[in-house]
């Protein structure tokens, strides 16, 4: 998994932060901090598949969390 950082939270939500490493530009996504508690359990220490640790996330928040590569950069490869 990609390096990332919790760099805001709230309630409900978590901003993720990580600097992809096409662009070497940072990105930020929010996602449900509960979501994402309970997917990493699944995904790190469970050995879920991301899309079965992160069933809601789209393709892309699940790309961000596995490689860091930004939309942007996916889009031109």
């Amino acid at each position: 998994m990609n390096k990332i950082n919790i760099v805001g939270c709230d309630d409900c939500k978590f901003e993720l932060e990580t600097i992809c490493p096409i662009c070497g530009k940072k990105h930020t996504i929010s996602v449900n901090r509960f979501e994402f508690s309970d997917g990493i359990q699944r995904y790190r220490y469970q050995g879920a598949l991301i899309q079965d640790a992160f069933p809601r996330f789209t393709p892309s928040q699940r790309e961000f969390l596995i490689t860091g590569i930004c939309d942007s950069c996916w889009d031109k490869m």
